[in-house]
């Protein structure tokens, strides 16, 4: 199949560097990742790393902004989704994995060339102490007085120690963002996180007295 896309997983040795045996290849397929593959689905075209359930080993986003959604008013062409494959000391996983689209987000619907999964970023948006999970729709239309083509928005989904799912928000210009929504504006082509230390160090206060 064409562009159906796929992810290569290496793992690092305790000495450093990365090491090829034991790595893990990830593709869309019935039986472990949903969905099926599709020509041009671009499995991989975004990709997020975060502890989403808090266990201490970290999980995979992997972006797929050209999936097809079926849908019961037919097939939704390119809307995009993600999905979410779970660490664990056995390494990622296909037991528990999810696959996210805005059918299932409060507030979105997937509708065609959305390109829901376009960007990802990961990071404790919220200091719970689970990752968080922002995606990217930059090609979504928003409807405010009329409709605006390719404004462009950004679901996020919290982690909670089951995964991600706790919540949802969704955001654009005008809606809790400075700005005005415009058409081609792709607010949400790209989107980064800025890392936090999640464990507090207290180093001890050593005074000399030199008198």
């Amino acid at each position: 199949m064409s562009g159906c896309g796929a992810v290569n997983v290496l793992y690092a040795l305790p000495t450093g560097g990365l090491f090829s045996t034991g790595s893990q290849f990830w593709y869309q397929d019935p039986t472990y990742v949903r969905d099926g593959p599709e020509d041009y689905d671009w499995f991989g075209r975004a990709l997020a790393a975060g502890d989403f359930d808090g266990n201490g080993y970290d999980d995979l986003a992997v972006g797929v902004p050209w999936e097809d959604m079926d849908t019961t008013g037919g097939t939704v062409s390119d809307a995009g989704a993600v999905n979410v494959l779970y660490g664990s000391s056995m390494k990622l996983q296909a037991e528990g994995a999810q696959f996210w689209h805005q059918d299932i987000l409060t507030g979105s619907t997937a509708e065609p060339d959305d390109h829901f999964g376009y960007s990802l970023a990961a990071g404790d948006f919220n200091g719970d102490g689970y990752d968080d999970l922002a995606i990217g729709v930059p090609f979504e239309d928003i409807l405010l007085i009329s409709i605006i083509s390719d404004a462009g928005e950004v679901n996020v989904i919290y982690g909670f120690g089951g995964g991600l799912g706790a919540s949802s928000q969704l955001w654009y210009q005008g809606l809790g963002v400075l700005g005005v929504a415009e058409e081609n504006d792709h607010f949400g082509y790209a989107l980064t996180a800025l890392p936090t230390v999640k464990h507090k160090i207290y180093l001890p206060i050593v005074l000399k007295n030199y008198s």
